[in-house]
C-alpha cells in the first residue's frame, strides 16, 4: 500500500469536507480488506484496479484499470444497521452523480446502481466486531464502472451492465468520489432523509419480482421498503419481509 499520489491527493482533498485518512493502492484484492487492516479511521481507501472485485455472494464482477471507481469507506460504528450503510451509501451515490451529471440512476433493491436499464455499481457494507463482541466499525465497499467503454465488456456483460460514462468522461474521477464522501457524511447527519431519498430511485417498487427462499421459489410485487432497507413483498404465497439476498425482475426499465 502506498501513500496517495500527489495528483490523487490534488483531486479530494480540498473537495473532501470530512476529516479522514486517504490511502491508495495500484492493485487491490480487496479495498475491504485493505480498509479492515488499516487502523485509521473513517478511512477511504482507493485501488486503480482490483484484480479480484467481488461482490454479494462472493460473486466476481468486471473491472478494468484506472476506469473504474473501487473504494471502501471505514468509519466508527453509528445507529444504523450494516444493511442500512448500503442504502445511505446507494444514496450518496446517486446525489452525487445527480448533482455533477444530468444522469439520474435508479436503485436495484439493495445494491445496485443502474443507467439505462443496465447495474454501474455494486455495493456491499459489513461490520466489524470488538474483542467484546460489539460493533466496532462498518466498512462500505464500492464498485464503479467509470468510463469503460461498452464495446470493452465481455459479450456475455454487453447486455447487463454498463458504465457511468459509456464514451468519455466529463470529469475526473475524484471529483465524483469527493462529492460522494461529502453526500454520504452529510446524509449521516440525517438518515431521517435516506430512506424517502432511496424509495424515490428504486425501480422495483410495484414491480413484479421473484425470488428464492429456503429453496422455495416465490413471485409478487414489493410494495414498501422499511426503515432497516428490508423488502416487504406481497408474494402469491402471502407477504414476505425479505432482510437480504435477491431478487429478479422480468424487465428493466430503461429510463434509469
Amino acid at each position: 500500500m502506498t501513500e496517495m499520489t500527489e495528483k490523487v491527493k490534488e483531486g479530494l482533498l480540498p473537495s473532501i469536507k470530512e476529516k479522514l485518512t486517504l490511502h491508495q493502492v495500484e492493485n487491490s484484492f480487496s479495498t475491504m480488506t485493505d480498509a479492515k487492516n488499516l487502523p485509521a479511521s473513517p478511512l477511504l481507501v482507493l485501488a486503480k484496479n482490483q484484480g479480484q472485485a467481488h461482490g454479494r455472494f462472493s460473486r466476481a464482477f468486471f473491472t478494468k484499470e484506472n476506469q473504474g471507481i473501487y473504494l471502501s469507506l471505514k468509519i466508527p460504528a453509528g445507529p444504523l444497521d450494516p444493511g442500512q450503510y448500503t442504502i445511505l451509501t446507494a444514496v450518496a451515490f446517486s446525489l452525487a452523480i445527480e448533482k455533477l451529471t444530468d444522469k439520474k440512476p435508479g436503485i436495484k433493491w439493495v445494491n445496485d446502481l443502474y443507467l439505462n436499464g443496465k447495474k454501474f455499481a455494486g455495493i456491499l457494507a459489513t461490520g466489524q466486531l470488538d474483542t467484546q463482541g460489539h460493533l466496532k466499525e462498518i466498512i462500505i465497499g464500492v464498485g464503479l464502472n467509470y468510463d469503460i467503454p461498452q464495446s470493452d465488456f465481455p459479450k456475455e456483460l454487453q447486455e447487463k451492465v454498463t458504465s457511468l460514462f459509456a464514451d468519455k468522461a466529463s470529469f475526473p474521477k475524484e471529483v465524483l468520489i469527493a462529492e460522494f464522501v461529502n453526500q454520504f457524511f452529510s446524509l449521516l447527519k440525517k438518515p431521517q432523509e435516506v430512506l424517502q431519498e432511496y424509495k424515490k430511485r428504486s425501480f422495483v417498487l410495484g414491480k413484479e419480482v421473484s425470488f428464492v427462499e429456503n429453496n422455495i421459489a416465490y413471485t409478487g410485487i414489493p410494495k414498501d421498503i422499511t426503515e432497516t432497507g428490508s423488502l416487504v413483498v406481497e408474494t402469491n404465497l402471502g407477504t414476505k419481509i425479505l432482510h437480504s439476498g435477491e431478487i429478479s425482475l422480468s424487465t428493466y426499465p430503461k429510463d434509469f
